[in-house]
């Protein structure tokens, strides 16, 4: 009594601590979206954000954290970086090393201010939270972790079986929740195989990656940020269902 239903709730060996959450379906919905809110941040608010920029950005950054989507947090700094390398920033070290030194000081002095409130308030639960959810992660003995990385290949089969597709509406965790007999899978791009066949799947997510074909051909500033995103949710979409 007093918990919620599912266990995707928490995490390993804290239950009864929810992730957060906010008023979306599931903590790693709630982290795609802050992730979301965090690049468009981060890339594009000097255009109608003047004050308490540094501010936003750790509050952002704290709450996507506190949703503990692993996903969410690598998506977005797979992101990063092939904006780093489309746009350049990477190679001009020398152009934005004091800029780089300011971003540093503040993330660390955020960090430390972070880690203090958790100590006084919370007798350093987060802190814990955050270190036991990657340290299962980096040792492999996170469950969750290895169902994710099993999905990656095991349906393999079952799509080249069937490639034209399983039957609409009958497959991934939705359907699990209320047909007994639908076939679970946690990968977007498997689930949209099963759902609707191999080449109709692949037609679905050609929007996202033409958004980041059109930011390396053209190289224009508007698509980063789209392209940033688009690169994120792809990666999501591999290890999870969020297409559903």
């Amino acid at each position: 009594a007093g918990h919620l239903s599912s266990s995707s709730f928490y995490i390993g060996g804290f239950f009864g601590y929810q992730r957060n959450t906010g008023t979306f379906v599931s903590p790693n919905i709630c982290g795609a979206v802050l992730m979301t809110a965090f690049v468009i941040h981060l890339l594009d608010s000097k255009r109608y954000v003047t004050r308490w920029r540094s501010l936003i950005t750790l509050v952002l950054a704290v709450s996507m954290v506190a949703t503990f989507s692993r996903s969410a947090m690598v998506g977005g700094l797979v992101g990063l970086l092939f904006y780093g390398i489309a746009s350049g920033r990477i190679t001009k070290v020398k152009k934005i090393g004091r800029k780089t030194f300011l971003v540093i000081a503040v993330a660390a002095v955020g960090l430390g201010v972070i880690w203090i409130a958790d100590q006084k308030v919370l007798g350093g639960l987060f802190s814990r939270m955050v270190l036991s959810s990657w340290r299962t992660s980096v040792t492999g003995t996170d469950s969750s972790l290895q169902k994710h990385i099993t999905d990656l290949f095991e349906p393999l089969g079952k799509v080249i079986e069937h490639p034209f597709g399983m039957g609409f509406g009958s497959n991934g965790p939705m359907s699990v929740a209320l047909n007994p007999d639908a076939r679970n899978v946690e990968s977007s791009i498997y689930l949209m195989m099963y759902e609707i066949g191999i080449f109709p799947a692949l037609l679905f997510f050609i929007p996202y990656i033409g958004v980041i074909i059109s930011t390396l051909c053209r190289k224009k500033r508007k698509y980063y940020t789209p392209a940033v995103i688009c690169m994120a949710y792809m990666i999501i979409y591999v290890i999870l269902p969020s297409v559903q």
